[in-house]
């Protein structure tokens, strides 16, 4: 028995590698054919790795040989880590061949080995969370061949970093609840938090999530056995590694924007002062049209301006600068599979947040909560810089919720097809089976009949 348990874990294993290197493949296809700043910002993205690669040393944003003449700012007031390792990649080019392609294609390949590091996580996520491997299977493919997810893993960006990070934050709080948060995951955890502050600021809800999701789950859920003394004691100690660890990761970044603009850490401030006096004049933040400043209510830019359509599609996928879109079929095919998600966990609403009869399914309950709440963030994000700063119904903004969705469509077709199993057992695995199929159809068919074909011909 245990040989055959080997055999089957060894073959498994196989597979598993067998994908991952499909995925390094797949991605780097997207880049390989991809022409240089067709995809939104990449020229002013590129700017930044390219920087570093020539002086090696970091810019500051208002570096006029980073700067963008339209704007009047640059990238370089925001996080760069992608940028850092896009530029560590150009370095190790360099040695073979200085060709601007070649140096171009090292920089984009940060982006590519994030998408695929995220598709190890999600095999690592989908072993914690769902014990049939069909529904495992689905929740990677979901990930890992989402038509916008792939995209972003095609050029310069941050974008494939941020869903990077909030895959190992998720995969942080599963090691830390199934262990009773041991210090080495806490140690994991202030790296993936740390990491998260260095992407992009539409995933710092996760950053919010993981302090709630640590103190439920750390001292709450503790043994109440033990004196209060003692809890109290051991969650002082472990919160202090995690913020130990995230300030060795991140506090050098932060103290030094600190420094260079004037007290804000974030360089939001700094950067709309410099786009205010260098930026042509319709696009200064105070003459931008926004729909505030149009006296638009809230509502009226979310269905009359048609923002949560328009980041609907695109976060499905649309690429180039917005203009290229799918099939119709591959959005049909898209939203079908979210709703007969969303309608299985509507329908087994109790059973998928049920009640907390023991300590494992409190933490389960828990996690489940804190997923939610963690979608909201980056839409909510996404919708008040619309709304107040730049009218941009992109799905990219909203592209960390990915993982959090996967999970609650995956566990909703779950729910839905569990019914067969007692009469039809064969049927529950060939229908998982099914929707695995039509979401890898959709994957494939966004590169060999949208995306190739705008790009190879």
């Amino acid at each position: 028995m245990k040989l055959k348990m080997d055999h089957a874990g060894h073959k498994e294993k196989i597979w598993e590698a067998l994908f991952i290197l499909g995925l390094f493949v797949f991605y780097f296809l997207w880049a390989y054919i991809q022409p240089f700043n067709v995809s939104p910002d990449e020229q002013m993205r590129y700017l930044i790795p390219q920087y570093i690669y020539n002086h090696g040393a970091l810019p500051v944003g208002s570096d006029p040989e980073i700067m963008n003449a339209v704007w009047g700012s640059s990238y370089g007031f925001n996080p760069i880590f992608s940028y850092i390792i896009s530029a560590g990649m150009m370095k190790i080019a360099a040695l073979f061949s200085q060709d601007s392609f070649v140096l171009l294609m090292a920089a984009r390949m940060a982006s590519v080995l994030f998408g695929v590091g995220t598709g190890i996580l999600a095999l690592k996520i989908s072993k914690k969370l769902f014990a049939k491997k069909a529904l495992r299977w689905l929740f990677v493919v979901l990930i890992t061949l989402w038509p916008q997810a792939v995209f972003v893993t095609s050029y310069v960006n941050t974008d494939a970093f941020a869903i990077f990070t909030t895959a190992m934050v998720i995969y942080a709080w599963l090691l830390g609840m199934e262990s009773g948060w041991k210090y080495a995951h806490c140690v994991f955890l202030g790296i993936s938090i740390g990491l998260c502050l260095m992407s992009y600021y539409n995933a710092y809800g996760f950053v919010l999530c993981s302090a709630a999701l640590f103190i439920i789950t750390n001292f709450w859920f503790r043994d109440k056995i033990l004196p209060l003394r003692v809890r109290v004691l051991a969650f002082v100690k472990k919160t202090l590694a995690v913020c130990g660890v995230v300030f060795a990761c991140t506090g050098w970044w932060f103290i030094r924007s600190y420094i260079l603009y004037d007290g804000d850490m974030l360089g939001m401030r700094a950067c709309d002062a410099c786009a205010e006096q260098y930026a042509v004049p319709e696009f200064k933040p105070s003459l931008r049209s926004t729909p505030y400043k149009n006296g638009l209510s809230l509502s009226q830019m979310l269905f009359e301006d048609q923002w949560l359509r328009l980041s609907g599609i695109s976060f499905m996928g649309t690429f180039g600068a917005m203009s290229i879109l799918l099939k119709k079929f591959m959005y049909v095919i898209l939203s079908a599979v979210c709703a007969v998600g969303g309608g299985g966990i509507l329908l087994h609403i109790r059973s998928a947040f049920g009640k907390n009869t023991n300590a494992r399914q409190k933490r389960l309950r828990c996690f489940q909560w804190i997923m939610l709440i963690s979608m909201v963030f980056p839409i909510a994000l996404s919708i008040y810089y619309s709304y107040y700063s730049d009218f941009q119904p992109q799905g990219r903004y909203v592209l960390p919720l990915l993982i959090p969705l996967m999970y609650f469509v995956t566990l909703g077709i779950g729910k839905l097809t569990g019914h067969l199993h007692r009469k039809y057992p064969k049927a529950e695995f060939w229908c998982t089976v099914g929707v695995i199929a039509l979401v890898v159809l959709v994957g494939l068919c966004s590169y060999f009949m949208i995306f190739r074909q705008a790009y190879a011909g």
